[in-house]
């Protein structure tokens, strides 16, 4: 385990790096410093001025097919008619070129090249090259792409935390949550530990209508107390075995996004597991399809590593 583990969140222009301090020739992560992001997934980063998603180099706000995808579409059309009008351009200069005549005048000379059938030939080929450029430009101007909406997740916000949890521990974990929601689009985060339910953060599933009301500030009685082999389902069992994580860009295809349902919102659109070592896992839920990006989730996979750091010591 990286028990000295220095990771640094996407800096984002209106939100400030989370959780850094300047110590003796390294930074390092202090969870007293952390970000005073609200609860709440999408409303923190209305409330702490922050644009959705990361800003960061890297990211795809700084990919140039996203930022120029108007002109990357319309690429191909403007190939295609400076093909075909170079074509013509070519057609015409062999009725000027200054050559010998022949019989027929320069109009003969371009009757003897077409009659060789080489110069044809090239001039078909080219123009179905320019043809096909200019067909598939249209057909990418006509196609508008549609940018994935953030919705409203359907559930209660909380912020809380096992009962027998040390201080330390806490404050860890709060800090974990703040950092994630303030530098990605994470709205819900639920912490597995030795087969126990450790935290829960931002938007959760919301309480049954049946059963008392639920405190923002305790676990939810579908997870406080309950072994974590009863909660999870067979993707969270597999990253903590295998020690590798997963992220479901767009989770209403995943026929087994059930599995997340008892602890998490029910219309999260996409879903980040990453084992916490060998005895746990975290899950980010986002609001928006493809939501964490690839900056993001290397963040959100440091954050899991500083946190088994800290647990495993707790």
């Amino acid at each position: 385990r990286r028990s000295s583990l220095t990771p640094r969140p996407p800096t984002r222009r209106g939100a400030p790096a989370a959780g850094r301090s300047r110590g003796a020739g390294h930074a390092s992560l202090s969870p007293r410093t952390s970000p005073s992001a609200p609860r709440g997934g999408r409303r923190a980063r209305a409330a702490a001025g922050a644009p959705g998603g990361s800003g960061a180099p890297g990211s795809e706000e700084d990919d140039v097919f996203v930022t120029s995808a108007d002109a990357v579409r319309a690429l191909p059309l403007y190939t295609g008619i400076i093909g075909v009008a170079g074509l013509a351009v070519n057609r015409i200069a062999l009725f000027l070129h200054p050559a010998v005549p022949t019989e027929g005048g320069n109009a003969g000379r371009l009757l003897a090249l077409a009659a060789e059938g080489s110069q044809t030939r090239a001039d078909v080929l080219c123009l179905l090259c320019a043809a096909s450029l200019v067909f598939t430009g249209l057909s990418w101007r006509a196609i508008a792409a549609r940018t994935p909406e953030p919705v409203e997740p359907c559930g209660d916000d909380c912020l809380a935390f096992a009962s027998d949890l040390p201080d330390v521990a806490r404050r860890e974990l709060e800090w974990a949550w703040r950092a994630s929601a303030s530098a990605t689009k994470c709205v819900s985060m639920a912490v597995f530990y030795r087969g126990r339910c450790v935290m829960q953060a931002g938007v959760r599933a919301p309480a049954s209508r049946a059963g008392p009301a639920e405190s923002p500030d305790e676990l939810s009685a579908a997870v406080d107390g309950v072994p974590a082999e009863e909660i999870t389902g067979p993707l969270v069992a597999k990253a903590m075995k295998t020690g590798n994580g997963n992220f479901l860009a767009n989770l209403i295809l995943f026929p087994g996004r059930d599995e997340f349902f008892p602890y998490l919102p029910a219309n999260l659109q996409g879903v980040l597991v990453h084992p916490l070592g060998d005895e746990g896992v975290l899950v980010a839920g986002t609001d928006t399809q493809r939501g964490f990006g690839r900056l993001d989730q290397a963040w959100l996979r440091d954050i899991a590593d500083k946190l088994d750091s800290t647990l495993s010591e707790a």
